[in-house]
């Protein structure tokens, strides 16, 4: 498949996509399906044509996590800090918004990390768990948890 053809083909697949959104809502909403196909179908268009690159930053931009949506800070502690690889290996209690219970397992440490002392065995600590895109699981704003 040739790269020119790619946005083409996103491009219909983005409208594909926002046809069905809009013609679900409509008749969601009661409307009859002939009526809902030909509004979802003159939105979709007109998103289509009104979207600039602008328009996509803001739309990327307002699905980042924002602090209100934030992952929770989880609890742990320190069994191993490796710097040089950036790898913490925790005992955590449940990750909630992982669906994970309480365990010991490897993280990779993203952002900034503590400094070595901070992330000694034995350190008690709060981070955020996530599962990064190609399936790892990261740790990041990890701060030491006062006695």
């Amino acid at each position: 498949m040739s790269t020119a053809r790619r946005p083409d083909g996103l491009r219909a697949a983005l409208r594909v996509l926002a046809m069905a959104a809009l013609l679900s809502a409509g008749l969601a909403q009661g409307q009859q399906p002939g009526a809902a196909a030909a509004s979802a179908s003159a939105s979709a268009s007109a998103a289509h044509e009104h979207t600039s690159p602008t328009d996509h930053a803001a739309q990327a931009a307002a699905a980042a996590p924002s602090p209100a949506n934030a992952p929770p800070l989880s609890e742990g502690e320190v069994v191993r800090w490796d710097p040089a690889t950036r790898r913490v290996t925790l005992r955590h209690g449940e990750l909630k918004n992982l669906d994970m219970p309480p365990m010991t397992m490897v993280f990779r440490v993203q952002g900034e990390a503590p400094a070595g002392t901070e992330l000694a065995p034995g350190t008690r600590v709060r981070f955020v768990a996530e599962r990064d895109p190609g399936g790892f699981f990261t740790a990041s704003r990890i701060e030491p948890v006062a006695r």
